[in-house]
Parts: structure tokens; sequence; C-alpha cells
């Protein structure tokens, strides 16, 4: 046993031996000298070094071209990118040299795109020396095309000259030189077309130069924005001025004609047109609203209305003034009450309406479908009376007197009789009035007590009444019903101490809960005193006839 332990032991000793010289023999122990390079990587930067050697000394773009194609990756085919955009920058000097400002630009600015400072200062340089050379050459042109005259051809002519040389996206030094040579020439150019346009021809052939996208381009927008503004008002001033004697002669037609045909001809853009005929239809609307003042009362009503209405489809897909609309209703609201022979009346006093009423339109008093419906104890004013209508208002008239003044604030034509000079929201309308109308009437039993109903028909002096109770119909004289108006303070009975014996409380205010309308009453005492607030359902009240108000009418 103890021999066979030091045999191991031996054989341990022997191996770490053999790795400790083997180790010191040249084995990889994974540390690698600092800047070691595999051989493939160095012999492929040494052989595109070697290239660039070759394309440096041919000089050519094509050369450093063929180290980028074939070297791509490597230093030496970053360092061939810089020698191109070199080539390009001293291909820029020589292009301007020669008088070629637009290939020297296309050079400079690929030469700019190099990361190279250098080579992106020269080019840089360079590309100012361009703009001042362009900003010279623009000036020449404009003082060339302009030197002889200054009409709608040259102006357009020297316009597109600066717009061509600024393009689309040109330096600020290039924008700021040729403004300063060219801008106080264009500028004078496009005043004066503004200030020699004077017929339709002369304003189609300025707009044509003004509205350009060249004269925006070589002016500047803050500059072009106030020539154009200029003109465009002036636009919309010579139209007015074409239109005003027709306008004022009655020939509305011949004035739209005469703005339709600015815009047609290009004198004048869609919002020139616009507000041209926006002009004229003011103008237009103004008379007719004072013709039509005139008319109302009288026999010129008639020939108004006419002249309204020769307005109104002349302005179709115009915003109409709502006043004109209104003195169309008014001025056939006239004749309507004409035709009734109808009367004003007095100083206005308020009225109230009995029932629901239908409130017929201004235009037309004979029946048909109402307007609106007035509910009961409705306060109106009467304004005229004639063949049992009457024409009303919702708003006191005060001092308007006139049959225009009446008008201006009629509401429409309602049935005369349903017209009443006392309050008659605690009234009990009559005839069909009164359907859907809530009412006391009696329970039907010996207590000689009140309960709540809704009409539901009437039928002469019979009416049909749902009790709330119980929804049940029951058909009684109108002259038992009193007004179910429920006035704050009203007396009532209500269960306050037990569902059995009702006892008297005091209504205080309609309360809906979870959709259902419930009576908010107080309960009050033997004493007289106030007690507990009870929500109620309607059908559960009930009232003595002399707690209700008086029958009426």
């Amino acid at each position: 046993m103890l021999r066979r332990f030091i045999f191991g032991a031996a054989v341990l000793a022997g191996t770490a031996q053999i790795a400790v010289l083997t180790a010191g023999c040249g084995g990889d122990d994974g540390k690698r000298p600092r800047g070691a390079q595999d051989g493939p990587s160095s012999e492929r930067e040494q052989e595109a070094r070697q290239d660039l050697a070759k394309a440096q000394k041919a000089g050519t773009e094509e050369a450093f071209l063929l180290v980028i194609k074939r070297h791509e990756g490597t230093r030496a085919s970053e360092a061939a990118r810089v020698e191109i955009a070199r080539l390009r920058a001293e291909g820029a000097r020589a292009e301007l040299g020669k008088g070629n400002r637009k290939k020297a630009r296309e050079l400079a600015v690929e030469a700019m795109r190099t990361g190279d400072p250098e080579v992106a200062d020269q080019a840089r340089t360079t590309l100012e020396q361009i703009d001042q050379s362009d900003a010279r050459h623009a000036a020449k042109a404009v003082k060339e095309i302009l030197g002889s005259a200054q009409g709608p051809e040259e102006c357009g002519k020297a316009l597109a000259a600066v717009s061509e040389t600024l393009g689309e996206k040109p330096s600020a030094l290039l924008v700021r030189n040729v403004r300063k040579e060219t801008l106080q020439p264009l500028s004078g150019c496009l005043q004066g077309l503004l200030d020699g346009a004077k017929d339709q021809a002369s304003f189609a052939a300025a707009r044509k130069v003004v509205a350009s996208p060249d004269a925006k381009n070589a002016v500047g927008a803050d500059t072009w924005h106030g020539i154009s503004t200029s003109f465009n008002d002036k636009t919309v001033a010579a139209m007015v001025a074409a239109t005003k004697g027709d306008i004022q002669a009655g020939k509305w037609e011949s004035a739209f004609a005469t703005i339709k045909k600015w815009g047609e001809s290009g004198a004048a853009d869609q919002a020139q047109v616009e507000a041209a005929s926006q002009g004229a239809r003011d103008l237009i609307t103004k008379d007719l609203i004072a013709h039509g003042n005139a008319g109302i009362g009288n026999a010129k009503a008639q020939a108004a209305l006419a002249e309204v209405e020769r307005g109104l489809k002349l302005f179709e897909g115009l915003n109409v003034a709502p006043e004109l609309k209104a003195m169309h209703s008014w001025l056939q609201g006239w004749l309507e009450c004409k035709r009734l022979g109808c009367t004003m009346t007095g100083k206005p006093q308020p009225v109230f309406t009995l029932g629901a009423t239908p409130v017929l339109p201004l235009t037309t008093a004979q029946e048909g479908a109402a307007a609106e419906m007035l509910p009961n104890a409705t306060r109106t004013w009467t304004l005229a009376t004639g063949k049992g209508r009457a024409l009303i208002a919702r708003e006191d008239p005060a001092d308007r007197l006139s049959w225009a003044g009446r008008f201006s604030v009629a509401r429409g034509w309602v049935d005369a009789a349903s017209l009443q000079k006392e309050d008659t929201t605690y009234w009990v309308p009559m005839g069909k009035a009164l359907e859907n109308v809530r009412v006391w009437l009696p329970s039907g039993h010996d207590d000689k007590l009140y309960l709540l109903g809704v009409v539901q028909s009437v039928a002469d002096k019979d009416v049909t009444v749902k009790k709330l109770a119980d929804n049940q119909p029951v058909t009684v004289k109108r002259d038992v019903l009193r007004s179910g108006n429920l006035a704050k303070g009203l007396k009532v009975l209500a269960f306050c101490t037990d569902q059995l014996n009702p006892t008297e409380a005091r209504f205080e205010e309609i309360v809906v809960l979870s959709g259902v309308a419930t009576a908010k009453v107080t309960c009050v005492g033997q004493d007289g005193a106030d007690g507990k607030t009870l929500n109620e359902v309607l059908g559960s009240l009930r009232s003595k006839p002399e707690w209700l108000p008086p029958r009426k009418p």
C-alpha cells in the first residue's frame, strides 16, 4: 500500500516538471504582445498602402476610386477619400477661374462633405468666392434687363434670373450679397407693376408676375408678403370700383358677372373674388334692408319682397346676413297681416296663453304645422289682430310703434281666443288644449277629497282622466276639475304618520328620484308646527277642494 502511494506522487511530480519546461520553450500562455497583428490583416494594409502610393503618383480621381473599391475598410481607403475631396476642391478653384460658377459650386459642395478640416476650409473659401461672383453677375443681369423697360415681361425675367441664382437652398452669404445688389431694383419693379395696374388686363399681367414663385424667392418672403398684400388690397378696391355703378343702378347680376370675369382672367385670385363678392353683397344687403323697412306696413311691401328674394337667390353660396333673412320673413308676415285685415294694437300689454298653444309661422297664419308650442300660462304680448288671429311677441315690444318695429320682435300667429289678460297658471284649459294636462279631480269616494290625474281626451264637456294613483281612466265633467299646477305652499294630505291615515302637509317642490317625479312635502302637526319632510309619489297625494285654486274659467 505504501509503495503504491510513493509511485503515484512520483508520477504527479514528473508531470508538473514537463508542463514547466513546455511553457518555457514557447508554449502559448494565452497572452499576446501589445500591438501584435495577425498576418493576413497586416498584409492587406500593406498592399493598400502600396496601391495608395501608386494612386498619389497618378493624381487622378479614378485611381483613388480604385483604391477605395479594392481596399474598403482600410486606412488607405479613407486617405483616398480625402485625396478625392482635395482634387474636387482644387477643381472648384479651377472652374471658378474659367468662369464656370455652376460647375465650381458643385465641386466645392462635394469637397465640403469630407471630414478633413483642411479640405473643408479650402472648399468653403471657394464657395464664398463663388457666392460673391454669383451676386455680381445677378446684379449685372438685373441692371441689363431692367435698363430699357420695367414692364411685366422685363420684371418677370429679372426676377427669374435672380431666383435661378439663389436656387432652392442658398447660403446665407449668397442671399445677403444677392439681396444687397438686387432687392432695390426688383422691389421697385414690382411696385411699379402695382402702381401701373389700372384695369382688368393690367391687373392680370401684374398678378402673373407678383404671384410667381420666382418673385417670392428673389425678393424674400417678408418683402414679397408686403407687396403681395398691397396688390391684393388694390385688386379688391379696383373690383369694387368696377362694380359700383351697376350696384347703384340695381344691375346686381352684372356686378357679380364682372367680379367673376376678373377671377377667370387671372386679374384676381379666389380670395380677392370672394372679398369683392362679399363687399358687393354687403352693399346690396344694406339697400335691401332699407327698402324692406320702408315697405312694411304699406303697398311697397310686395315689390320690396321681390327684391329681397332676388338678392337671396343671387347670394347663394355666400354667407347671407341674418338681418336680410329676417327681413324676408317680416315682409311675408306683413303681407299675411294685410290678407287678414289685421290692425295694430295700442301699447302692447302682457297676456297669457290658456292651455298648450300652437304658434303658426310668421309667414302664414293659416292652419298647418306649428313653428313651436307654448305651454299654458306663457306670457306674451299682442302686436296685431285680425280674423281671429293674434300676432304675438315673447318679449316686451316697449315703444315699438311702427309696423317695422312690431315685426322685428314678432314670434308668429296664435288663436286670439287662447290669450287671456289674467295669469292662467292655475286655470283649467278648454277643449283640446286640456289634453295631457295634469289636473285635480274628485276621488270618487265619500271622503270628498281630490287626487291628481292627467287628461287623456276631451269630448265637449266630458273629460277622460287617467288617475295617477292607479293609472285607471275615469270620465268626469270639465267643471269639477281644478288645475294640477302645484304651487309651493299648497295644502295637501300625505302619509306623515302611517300608511293608512293621511294628515296635513305643505307642498314644497317636485323632486325626481330614479326617474320618477315625487312631491317633496313638509308635514304639519296638529298645533300647526312644521314636522318632518317626505318625498311622496304624486299619486298618493290628496287635497281638499277648499285648499285648491279656484276653478277658472
